[in-house]
């Protein structure tokens, strides 16, 4: 996605350890879906305000749901 559009990848710090192994056996995915390594452009933190076009969002870290969730 990032590389087709040049949209910015953001990812708390738990979700950028599992993107840089990239797809195969993805906890979320399995093997159904792979893609290769990457590296988010922002480590988000909990409770950290993030702007998207012009809208403030603050981003909630949710480790009781499923490891790297974040709401």
């Amino acid at each position: 996605l990032k590389r087709r559009t040049g949209a910015h990848v953001a990812a708390n710090a738990e979700t950028a350890v599992l993107l840089a192994r990239g797809g195969s056996n993805d906890l979320h995915s399995g093997e159904s879906i792979t893609y290769p390594p990457a590296t988010p452009d922002r480590i988000i933190m909990d409770r950290e305000e993030v702007t998207v076009g012009g809208i403030a969002f603050s981003a909630h870290v949710m480790p009781g749901h499923t490891p790297g969730s974040t709401a």
